[in-house]
Formats: C-alpha cells, sequence, structure tokens
C-alpha cells in the first residue's frame, strides 16, 4: 500500500542497465500512466567490482 504522491511501486530486477530501461519505457508506454520517476539501485559489489 502507498500513500503520498505514488500511486503504486514497481521493484523490478534486471541483469542489466539495457532491460532495466526497457521495461521502464514498457510501464511509461501503458495507457493511463501519465508520470514515472525511475530510481536504480546498484549492489556497491557491482559499483566498484568488489
Amino acid at each position: 500500500m502507498t500513500f503520498g504522491g505514488h500511486d503504486f511501486v514497481v521493484i523490478h530486477e534486471a541483469p542489466d542497465l539495457a532491460s532495466a530501461v526497457q521495461t521502464a519505457v514498457k510501464i511509461r508506454n501503458i495507457p493511463g500512466v501519465t508520470d514515472t520517476e525511475t530510481i536504480i539501485c546498484m549492489d556497491i559489489h557491482e559499483v566498484f567490482g568488489l
């Protein structure tokens, strides 16, 4: 359940950034969707190659 400025939240795990972007674009193109906000979270080990 969400309260405030967001109607729903999608948590999506993708194998790479290109796949994640494709999913975000598909969501934005759903009829009736008027606005989206994409936040990318990455594991610190992925970012720094640890």
